[in-house]
């Protein structure tokens, strides 16, 4: 995780890494604030960036965020109303 950690000071408007970072924190329940906020550091880099989107909204579930998630897919919906993978988790945050 400090590899991580270092690759976001060094690059911090790459993505990717802020997702890496988000992902290694997500898989620790005790850590699921700070994955959020690696999340949204990459949507910071990248506004489009679906993996982000989806990966905070399924964080941001967790963390009993169902609406704040919503928001997030709905949006990117927005732009691309056809994207079924977006459409599948939106339907997950809304009606499950």
């Amino acid at each position: 995780m400090e590899a991580a950690r270092q690759g976001t000071e060094l690059e911090p408007r790459r993505a990717n890494i802020w997702i890496f970072l988000g992902d290694l924190l997500s898989s620790r329940d005790d850590q699921l604030e700070a994955a959020a906020d690696a999340y949204s550091e990459a949507l910071k880099c990248d506004p489009e960036h679906k993996s982000a989107i989806i990966r905070l909204s399924e964080t941001l579930d967790a963390l009993d965020r169902d609406d704040e998630a919503a928001r997030w897919l709905e949006g990117y919906n927005a732009s691309h109303p056809d994207d079924e993978e977006v459409l599948r988790h939106l339907g997950i945050r809304l009606y499950w």
